[in-house]
């Protein structure tokens, strides 16, 4: 099975050259997170014996994994089964079979109604490719509950956390509040206390990861999060993270954590657990099982159906596609109505 060839598709431009070679400690990348993300996934699929290779132009048959974000021309190709790294992304009209955010996404009733009437496609869920290196909160700071932080594109953070109102607020409790929104530094916890991440006060987001939460594991840092989808779908207590939907809702679990050492270390101590489950190595191993067990079975189904039926799939969401863009340009453009972040 590890002979069916993969391509991992990067952009012409994409310079290579520099890139690690491994995934190990010393393994260093701060880029677009849809190049990193591809890298890494070559890197672990290297490593479980698949054959794997990156490639600049669409190939002409075997498995094609790329990031959604990458966009490109429609692949008009029977013979190539596109694996679309979705994500958070809007659904890609190129892909046979799509790998989304969470397990909410894989169900039927996460789909447009555009999607449920034409070809639905195969819908998984698996670990996103994370960074192998991250530093975490440095020990020496002990029981030191002085340094909260958003990490991420301040977009993404609901705007009643951007102000200097809340960043007072903050301040009056003993702490300060910071956003880490350089790459290079989004995977240093070394000097932070807690974490912050709310996407959209009184939203329930059903289309983003938990990467916010396990990397919070990870670092040994508690976390305070907004209503979201992949979040709920990992939380068994209040030990894993505290849900938050208002500045008074932070400001409430601040005041907690900084008068419950014991909770706060209980949080920490919960988290490092569960991050045993989400190594470089446990991440590799849910690719690699995902290929061997439904991906390349998949490819192999997909080569199977007689033609008419593959370039009657590929008409389909070629005029899918069309719409789409279509209906984008009417909804964000016409009616001047902002896109979701």
């Amino acid at each position: 099975m590890e002979n069916t060839p993969i391509n991992i598709y990067l952009a012409p431009d994409v310079d290579t050259t520099g890139f690690p070679d491994a995934l190990s400690e010393n393994f260093s990348m701060s880029v677009d997170y849809r190049i990193e993300s591809s890298w890494i996934c070559y890197l672990m699929l290297k490593n479980e014996g698949f054959l794997v290779q990156i490639c600049r132009e669409y190939p002409k048959q075997g498995i094609l994994l790329i990031h959604k974000a990458f966009r490109k021309k429609f692949i008009w190709n029977p013979d190539l089964c596109v694996v679309s790294m979705q994500w958070d992304y809007k659904r890609d009209d190129r892909g046979q079979i799509h790998l989304v955010s969470n397990e909410y996404k894989t169900k039927t009733s996460a789909l447009g109604w555009l999607d449920r009437i034409t070809f639905p496609a195969l819908q998984y869920f698996v670990q996103l490719p994370m960074h192998p290196v991250l530093i975490p909160r440095n020990p020496k700071r002990g029981n030191r509950f002085e340094v909260v932080a958003f990490i991420g594109a301040e977009k993404n953070l609901d705007v009643v956390f951007r102000i200097n109102a809340f960043k007072e607020k903050v301040l009056q409790l003993g702490m300060k509040f910071i956003i880490v929104d350089d790459p290079a530094k989004m995977t240093d916890y070394s000097e932070i206390d807690v974490v912050l991440a709310v996407r959209k006060i009184g939203e329930q987001v059903s289309h983003k990861p938990a990467q916010k939460l396990i990397n919070a594991w990870r670092a040994g840092v508690p976390s305070l999060l907004g209503c979201e989808v992949g979040y709920r779908e990992l939380k068994h207590s209040n030990l894993d993270y505290l849900e938050v939907d208002s500045d008074l809702d932070v400001l409430a679990a601040l005041k907690r954590l900084r008068e419950d050492v014991e909770f706060r270390n209980a949080m920490i101590e919960n988290g490092l657990r569960k991050a045993k489950s989400y190594t470089i190595g446990e991440v590799q191993r849910m690719w690699a099982e995902l290929f061997r067990n439904t991906i390349i079975s998949a490819y192999g189904e997909w080569m199977n159906r007689p033609l008419l039926y593959r370039l009657g799939f590929l008409t389909v969401r070629k005029v899918r596609n069309f719409l789409r863009v279509a209906l984008s340009f009417i909804w964000h453009r016409v009616l001047r109505i902002a896109p979701k972040l």
